[in-house]
């Protein structure tokens, strides 16, 4: 086999395992591996490996068409199999896209072997690199410079995203969980009816996933007056807290909400905050 038609075969191999394995995480190199590895077989290998069973032959395009062509059938290919996999039962989930990766490749690669495999070894195409970028600049000519410049400056932009997604933290895992349990301890049966004066009680859940132990409390309130809360409590990361806490409504009335807000031990503004209507029936006797 070809040594390119090798090491796509091997990266393919090599991309498995990190990709089903959990290796992401700031800092993790092989999450880094996996980015750097998971962009070339998105946007450059399907596109190489079909450009290459399209024109085997080494004379009809040079190179630097050649890594072009394989950047924009990449990228082409990609709206087909989006929409093959949302008209599927299985929807646009992370399963089926691994899937749906290989089995491209699984097709592309045999192709690209046999076309190549039926030429003279002399006539079919094989990438070499040149050290010689002075003389390769020189004679590439304007579009060939233009080109190239492009070429390099999408791939430094994909690198440089790659490494940054791959090794800085995203804000977006860094998170706290607010919810309220109705009766049967599930999101729904919440208390619709309370009396006056009298202490209405919701089961509150706080999950921390700040990446470091984080302290909270509860505010209640019904308008601009204060029904309930609680002091400053601590929940560990990746922590959950789940506990009653009551509230008191004051004046009858239908439709009166309720607000709850989370406060974090940082922010002098709620974090959170939730809501819920309550019809306040007249006190009982």
């Amino acid at each position: 086999m070809p040594v390119d038609l090798l090491l796509a075969l091997l990266g393919a191999l090599a991309l498995l395992p990190l990709v089903l394995l959990d290796v992401s995480g700031p800092g993790n190199p092989l999450g880094a591996l996996r980015v750097l590895l998971g962009l070339a077989y998105v946007l450059f290998v399907p596109g190489y490996l079909l450009q290459l069973a399209l024109f085997p032959r080494a004379a009809e395009l040079n190179g630097i068409t050649r890594l072009a062509l394989s950047f924009g059938l990449s990228i082409a290919l990609l709206p087909p199999i989006v929409l093959l996999l949302n008209v599927l039962p299985w929807g646009i989930r992370p399963g089926p896209i691994l899937a749906a990766g290989y089995a491209l490749l699984a097709g592309l690669l045999p192709a690209a072997w046999l076309r190549r495999s039926r030429l003279p070894l002399e006539q079919g195409y094989t990438p070499r690199i040149r050290l010689g970028l002075r003389q390769a600049w020189e004679q590439a000519g304007r579009g060939g410079r233009l080109l190239g410049i492009a070429l390099g400056i999408a791939f430094l932009t994909a690198i440089l995203s790659g490494l940054a997604m791959a090794l800085l933290p995203n804000p977006g895992d860094q998170f706290t969980e607010f919810y309220l349990l109705g009766s049967q301890g599930l999101a729904e049966d919440y208390p619709r009816t309370a009396y006056a004066g009298q202490a209405a009680t919701v089961t509150i859940g706080v999950a921390n996933h700040e990446g470091r132990p984080m302290q909270y409390r509860i505010v209640v309130k019904s308008g601009e007056e204060i029904a309930g809360g609680t002091d400053l409590f601590t929940v560990a990361d990746q922590a959950v807290v789940e506990g009653p806490i009551a509230f008191l409504l004051p004046q009858a009335g239908d439709d009166q909400e309720v607000v709850f807000e989370l406060y974090r031990q940082d922010r002098g503004t709620p974090y959170r905050s939730l809501r819920l209507w309550v019809d306040v029936e007249p006190p009982l006797d």
